[in-house]
């Protein structure tokens, strides 16, 4: 065990983890980006392009890198090496839900189908269903599953203890088998991960649209970690129900606009340069 003093915490342990999450085209990937402290290292697991990203902020560039996924050890040997983020103030991984419940789910299947295929007396009943053998995920492929989710997030972790901002961006799950007391929840892969991802993060919360009085979207959409989303009238927003949400801060206004480096300064008590 190492011994430090809770000194040491208050002056290096300023990061903070957020996980964000909501519906696809709510606005949750630009506006992260347009809002989180720079420079930024972009972890980028899906394979659609940025182009419409960049667009819709009205830019050519932004202050930090694109980092694209490759596989689950390229990935952890990035993350270990923390010279490699030193620079940056903020690590956006997009999306956590593409990393855990496609890319690691391919990579687990396809290694467990070459050791079948490795196996002399299963060759010939895996050739005749080898669509069916490669997509198969049992026991042992979850628990690979949750051991791999688990280690990036330790990598993570170690970049919140140096002080740096983690946004993890996912979908959202209604009615989540793992999480029934909530109507919606992160969309994550496995069982065990989903379980205890409040356990990974300080900030998690849903996304949803901000509407003018006639019905148009506005940007920024709103953010809430209350558990549920209500106006600026006090009115419950529609989707009506609970989400899985968690606010480990300052408590000061648990519901507003996706600004991530000023949500981020409420919870730590902190001033955002230019803005409250």
């Amino acid at each position: 065990m190492k011994k430090v003093s809770f000194e040491k915490f208050k002056k290096d342990g300023s990061g903070c983890s957020i996980l964000v999450y909501g519906k696809t085209d709510v606005g949750k990937t630009t506006n992260i980006l347009a809002t989180c402290e720079k420079p930024v290292a972009y972890i980028k697991t899906e394979r659609r392009s940025l182009g419409m990203t960049m667009d819709a902020l009205g830019i050519d560039n932004i202050d930090g890198n694109v980092y694209e996924y490759e596989d689950c050890n390229s990935l952890k040997e990035l993350l270990a090496d923390t010279k490699e983020f030193a620079e940056y103030k903020t690590i956006v991984m997009d999306s956590y839900t593409y990393l855990s419940t496609v890319l690691l789910i391919q990579e687990i299947n396809e290694q467990a189908y070459q050791g079948y295929m490795d196996s002399s007396k299963t060759q010939k009943k895996a050739k005749v269903k080898s669509l069916v053998y490669q997509s198969k995920s049992g026991e042992e492929g979850y628990g690979a599953l949750a051991s791999q989710m688990m280690r990036i997030q330790e990598l993570l972790t170690q970049y919140v203890n140096s002080g740096k901002t983690i946004v993890c961006i996912c979908l959202v799950e209604t009615r989540p088998s793992w999480a029934l007391l909530y109507d919606s929840a992160p969309l994550l892969g496995g069982r065990m991960f989903p379980k205890n991802v409040t356990q990974y993060f300080d900030l998690i919360g849903y996304v949803f649209d901000r509407l003018d009085k006639d019905g148009n979207k506005k940007y920024p959409p709103y953010i809430s970690f209350a558990g549920e989303m209500y106006d600026n009238d006090g009115e419950l927003i529609d989707p009506p129900g609970t989400f899985l949400s968690k606010y480990s801060g300052v408590r000061k206004k648990l519901t507003g606009v996706l600004h991530i480096e000023k949500l981020v300064n409420m919870a730590r008590n902190k001033k955002t340069k230019g803005g409250e």
